[in-house]
């Protein structure tokens, strides 16, 4: 993924990619996709990071997010999985591929589900 798509924020604008990758979208599609590829993120990163702790790391974690301390929840993180940020590009990256893969695919009429 072209790095001006991961800003010095460390916010991943999935949106922008999409819409570089997949210019035959219209915004409502765009925005629709864009949901679907967070939510599936979301699902993706959180899998692959919680299991990189260990028991007592994500009991901990999850206080931390119910407590609403997402300052130590980060740092918790940080400590744990100091290669994060990569794993969380990798599979931004990953997801992208796929799904510009799939609408490809649709609208050449061969993808199947």
């Amino acid at each position: 993924m072209p790095d001006d798509l991961i800003p010095a924020g460390d916010q991943i604008n999935v949106r922008d990619a999409l819409a570089a990758r997949l210019r035959q979208l219209n915004e409502k599609e765009l925005d629709s996709l864009t949901e679907v590829v967070f939510d599936e993120l979301e699902l993706r990163c959180g899998s692959k990071l919680a299991d990189m702790l260990t028991p007592d790391e994500f009991e901990e974690f999850g206080l931390l997010v119910d407590a609403g301390d997402e300052e130590a929840a980060s740092a918790l993180m940080d400590r744990a999985i100091p290669n994060q940020r990569e794993i969380v590009i990798a599979t931004v990256t990953e997801l992208l591929d796929e799904t510009v893969e799939r609408v490809r695919a649709a609208d050449e009429g061969r993808y199947e589900c």
